[in-house]
C-alpha cells in the first residue's frame, strides 16, 4: 500500500449517549468522562482511545464500545500516553506517575520499575516509539528505553550538553539513526553505535528549516517530516529540506500504520 499523508482537523467524536448504556442492579461499574479525547491509537480490530486520563475501545468489526480501568486489570486511573505495538500485539500504557501496563491477549503486565524509581526529574512521557522489541520512552528529562519481551528498563539517555536533562517530545527513527527532537533543538545518534548513554555520541542536526519552536519530527517512509512553528516540512532522499504544508497551522503529528496524521487547533 502507497503511503500518504491524511490531514485530520479532528480524531474522532463519540455520541454520549452511546456511552450511558444501562447496567443490571447490583452490577458495578466505573463511570469516567469520554468527550474529550486526546489520545488515540489502533489494532487491528480496535481503535483505543485516551479521554481525561481513561481508557476506552471501539470495536472496528461491530462498533462495541469497550472502558478499562482498575476493575478490568489496569494498574492506574490517570493514562498519559498509549501506543500500540504491532509486532508483540500490545497495547502499551503509561500513567502520570510513571507507571506502565503492557495489555495483550494474555492480561495486563506491569512494569513499576519507572514508577518506583527515586528521581528528582518530572517522570512525564511525551511519546512512544518502538523499533526492535525495545520501546523509547521520551520523557521531560531524556530517553528511557524498555525491553518489550523482558519487561524491563534498560537504559537512561541523558543527551543534552554535559549529561544534562532535556525535554524530549519525540523520538523517531530511520535506518540505523534515531533522532530525538526538542523545543530547541533536533538531536541524533546511531543506533548501532554501543555508547548512546553518553551525552557525547549525539549531535545536532544543523540547516533544518522553518523558524519557532520544534514540534516533531517523524520518519515517514523514506522521508523525514518535521513539523516547526505549526508548519511542515519534508526531507526525502535528496536530503533537501522542502515545504510540505506551510498554509495552515498544525499542533500534533501522529503516525499510525501507513498513513501520517497532522492536526490543526481549529475544527
Amino acid at each position: 500500500m502507497n503511503k500518504k499523508i491524511v490531514l485530520f482537523i479532528s480524531l474522532f467524536l463519540v455520541s454520549v449517549s452511546m456511552l450511558q448504556a444501562q447496567i443490571a442492579m447490583g452490577n458495578w461499574r466505573t463511570h469516567f468522562a469520554y468527550n474529550n479525547i486526546n489520545q488515540v491509537t489502533q489494532s487491528p480490530n480496535k481503535v483505543f482511545a485516551v479521554s481525561d486520563g481513561s481508557l476506552f475501545s471501539i470495536d472496528k468489526r461491530d462498533g462495541n464500545i469497550e472502558f478499562y480501568s482498575k476493575l478490568s486489570g489496569l494498574n492506574g486511573n490517570s493514562i498519559s500516553k498509549i501506543e500500540y505495538d504491532d509486532v508483540n500485539e500490545t497495547l502499551v500504557i503509561v500513567y502520570s506517575n510513571g507507571n506502565i501496563d503492557f495489555f495483550s491477549a494474555d492480561g495486563v503486565k506491569n512494569l513499576p520499575d519507572y514508577y518506583n524509581k527515586q528521581m528528582n526529574a518530572d517522570k512525564g512521557v511525551n511519546n512512544i516509539q518502538f523499533h526492535n522489541n525495545k520501546i523509547y520512552l521520551s520523557c521531560n528529562f531524556g530517553i528511557v528505553t524498555v525491553n518489550t519481551l523482558k519487561h524491563e528498563i534498560q537504559d537512561t539517555y541523558y543527551i543534552g550538553a554535559n549529561a544534562s536533562e532535556v525535554k524530549v517530545l519525540n523520538t523517531t527513527i530511520q535506518g540505523n539513526q534515531i533522532f530525538a527532537t526538542t523545543a530547541t533543538d533536533i538531536y541524533t545518534a546511531s543506533l548501532t553505535d554501543p555508547f548512546l548513554i553518553s551525552y557525547e555520541h549525539w549531535t545536532k542536526l544543523t540547516g533544518l528549516p522553518g523558524s519557532g519552536s520544534y514540534q516533531s519530527l517523524i520518519a515517514f517512509g523514506e522521508n523525514l517530516i518535521l513539523m516547526r512553528g505549526g508548519k511542515m516540512y519534508k526531507k526525502g532522499t535528496d536530503n533537501i529540506w522542502s515545504n510540505l504544508d506551510v498554509s495552515a497551522t498544525y499542533t500534533n503529528l501522529i503516525l499510525s500504520g501507513d498513513y501520517l496524521q497532522a492536526l490543526t487547533a481549529t475544527t
